[in-house]
């Protein structure tokens, strides 16, 4: 029998979790998050400018979803990478934006709805491309920008998005047909 004086208190470390890009990350972890919003914030920023269509409300957004992560940072659990759960945090606060710009639009009967989701353009105002991808419906700009500007597949869009991967293949299929159509119509123009 071991003596009382000689055993030592137990301490739990919590462990270290590799991330798509190999970077470790221990959830709870303060020095952690920091590091993973140095690595992370110039993408969760582009996919949503993607997505808003406004670099102002993309800022906020961004803002907000390292908020929320960072409150549900001990609770994060590595089913997919970090960078998926940010995105999928992202999304969310993107999608109540999106819904709180509808709301205050028809309670100040201030215009059309429309108008306020167009506001400003991103970063590359000249891209007939990206100008196309911009005027996709927003379930069909968001599978597009996390397929062929992360180059996610369609599972893992599924898994940040929270939806069928037949889901993600369905909308990244009609967004295609649109994007051809738009282009093929630029071309000739």
């Amino acid at each position: 029998m071991e003596d009382h004086a000689t055993l030592r208190p137990v301490t739990m470390e919590l462990p270290e979790i590799a991330d798509a890009s190999g970077t470790k990350y221990r959830p709870g972890s303060d020095g952690d998050f920091e590091q993973l919003y140095r690595d992370e914030y110039q993408h969760v920023l582009f996919f949503l400018r993607a997505i808003l269509r406004n670099d102002h409300a993309a800022e906020d957004c961004a803002q907000e979803s390292f908020v929320r992560a960072y409150r549900a940072w001990d609770r994060w659990r590595p089913e997919a990478p970090a960078s998926h759960w940010l995105l999928a945090i992202a999304h969310r606060v993107a999608l109540s934006h999106v819904r709180a710009q509808r709301i205050r639009a028809l309670v100040s009967h201030s215009g059309d709805v429309e108008e306020l989701m167009v506001a400003a353009p991103m970063a590359q105002p000249d891209s007939t491309v990206m100008d196309a991808v911009r005027s996709l419906p927003v379930p069909q700009r968001v599978c597009v920008v996390l397929r062929y500007g992360y180059g996610y597949t369609n599972r893992e869009i599924g898994k940040i998005l929270r939806t069928s991967e037949s889901t993600i293949a369905s909308r990244l299929s009609l967004a295609r047909s649109r994007l051809e159509k738009e282009l093929q119509w630029a071309d000739e123009q």
